[in-house]
């Protein structure tokens, strides 16, 4: 008999599982659809947001404007005031006061007006003088005129009359008092004044005159009221002082706010025989 062939094992087939049931039905009520856009509300929306816009920026520009035009806005001051520009607060002076020197220059010196010194650089004996600025006093205004800011030559004052600048006074620049601070304006009796420069002191001189007994010496700083004068002797003009008995030379008085508006840089000067 031949050989029974061994059936293999049973095989063992798994349970299928239980079937799904389905969800239970949802309580929430079915969405109703939206409804369709209407274009005409869509611009109308659009108009309305662009008129707001513009709106807003109007009131931006119309508050800028008004800031501005305040007094001291957007400038950084207190603004409690406009401060005017200086050309708002008074004329121009120096076009007026440049008018008059050249017409001094021309008329009287029989020159050629060159302008400001810081602007004109001038040859030697080419027959021109420039000017240059030296200080103001109660409206009126110092310069020196000479080739050159370091070769002047004459002092010059003017002030206005009708409106107009006009020379008043002029003096030579004298070697022996460039360096005394502040500018020479002219004098008058009844004057206050501060005697400068001297290095020591001012002769008071019995009488005027270089070469008049001196009778008391007035220090640097020293100050006096004009009750006499002028008189010219010896290249000087001489002036008597309140309080003082004798007469002293003009060049070395100053009016006390002389040094404070001058351009010059103080500086001693040994006193000479005509102090």
């Amino acid at each position: 008999m031949a050989d029974e062939i061994p059936l293999p094992p049973p095989q063992i087939i798994p349970p299928l599982p239980p079937p799904i049931s389905p969800p239970p039905p949802s309580t929430q009520p079915p969405r109703r659809p939206l409804p369709p856009i209407d274009p005409r509300q869509s611009r109308g929306r659009f108009i309305v947001w662009a008129g707001v816009f513009v709106v807003i920026v109007a009131i931006v520009i119309v508050g800028l404007v008004a800031l501005a035009g305040l007094p001291g806005g957007g400038s950084g001051s207190d603004g409690d005031k406009a401060t005017p520009t200086p050309a708002e607060a008074t004329p121009d002076a120096s076009a007026g006061a440049a008018t008059a020197l050249e017409s001094y220059v021309r008329d009287v010196l029989a020159l050629e007006y060159a302008g400001d010194c810081s602007a004109s650089i001038l040859p030697k004996g080419e027959g021109r003088v420039c000017s240059t600025f030296k200080g103001e006093r109660l409206g009126q205004r110092a310069y020196i005129l000479g080739a050159s800011s370091y070769e002047s030559t004459t002092w010059v004052f003017l002030r206005q009359d009708g409106g107009n600048w006009q020379v008043y006074a002029t003096q030579p620049v004298k070697p022996d008092t460039a360096n005394v601070p502040g500018a020479p304006w002219p004098l008058e009796k009844g004057a206050k004044v501060i005697v400068l420069g001297t290095g020591n002191c001012l002769n008071v001189r019995v009488s005027p005159g270089i070469n008049e007994a001196p009778v008391d010496c007035l220090a640097d700083g020293a100050e006096a009221t004009i009750v006499e004068g002028p008189v010219e002797m010896d290249g000087f003009q001489w002036w008597r002082l309140e309080d003082r008995s004798g007469w002293v030379a003009g060049d070395w008085l100053r009016y006390p706010e002389g040094p404070a508006t001058a351009t010059t840089t103080p500086a001693a000067v040994t006193p000479t025989p005509g102090q």
